[in-house]
């Protein structure tokens, strides 16, 4: 059964061959999903995070969790600095609320 053609949410697995090597692989952890990479090809590719689901580029930090998560749901300092980031950026884009005219007038009585 191939892979699914999707973001794969990667998990660790120890993978045994022989009884002395263990080898660290990441697989897909959609149950429909058949995808199982090495340590070295998931590098810098894009996955989901598998706290929020949203997609991020798998960094050698997110490597060290067993299950990956982004910057916005990791409790690192850099995800603290990416949480205050974002809701900087939503403040900054949110849209302007107009006053209404009595509104503005009873401003400039102040």
């Amino acid at each position: 059964m191939p892979a699914l053609e999707h973001s794969h949410t990667y998990v660790r697995y120890k993978k045994r061959s022989g009884r002395l090597l263990r080898q660290w692989v990441w697989r897909c952890d959609d149950p429909r999903c058949t995808h199982i990479a090495e340590y070295e090809m998931v590098l810098d590719k894009v996955t989901c995070c598998t706290k929020c689901g949203a997609e991020f580029l798998f960094s050698r930090e997110a490597m060290r969790r067993v299950r990956p998560m982004c910057n916005l749901c990791s409790k690192t300092k850099r995800g603290e600095q990416a949480r205050r980031a974002a809701t900087l950026m939503q403040r900054v884009t949110e849209p302007m609320v107009s006053l209404s005219p009595s509104q503005t007038s009873q401003e400039r009585d102040l």
